[in-house]
């Protein structure tokens, strides 16, 4: 794929959200849809932002991204393989991270997406996990 072309499918997606008050836009589908749909929210960040997913039963799941890279995942209402505000070192991470999100989409119930600021500096040091590799 172009870049034209990439940037024509981020530009349909935006049309196409649906943005709810607070900024928050839905993500929906079969489990197998909406783990892409994370993934694809993860590799579109660039500059360090907080990416807040919230499930219909309450569970929340914020995720620090920059660089299209994974930092730290820090989830209300349950741990996971991420663990509870775990920072990311490496790739190594990747099996139980995706297990982690996969059990957040098993039930195929949309969740609410939100992207905001960073309220926190990354550090150098905080290499994180590529969307890729999830």
């Amino acid at each position: 794929m172009n870049d034209k072309a990439a940037l024509d499918q981020k530009l349909e997606r935006l049309a196409a959200s649906g943005l709810a008050p607070g900024g928050a836009h839905t993500l929906s589908g079969d489990a197998d849809d909406i783990l892409r749909r994370i993934l694809r929210e993860i590799d579109d960040i660039v500059l360090p932002r907080s990416l807040r997913l919230e499930s219909a039963g309450r569970r929340v799941v914020t995720c620090d991204v920059t660089a299209r890279r994974l930092v730290r995942v820090a989830g209300l209402g349950g741990a996971g393989a991420g663990g509870e505000g775990q920072t990311l070192g490496d790739d190594t991470m990747h099996q139980p991270l995706r297990a982690y999100f996969e059990a957040l989409v098993a039930s195929g119930a949309p969740l609410q997406a939100t992207v905001t600021e960073l309220d926190r500096a990354v550090e150098a040091g905080e290499m994180g996990v590529s969307a890729r590799a999830l």
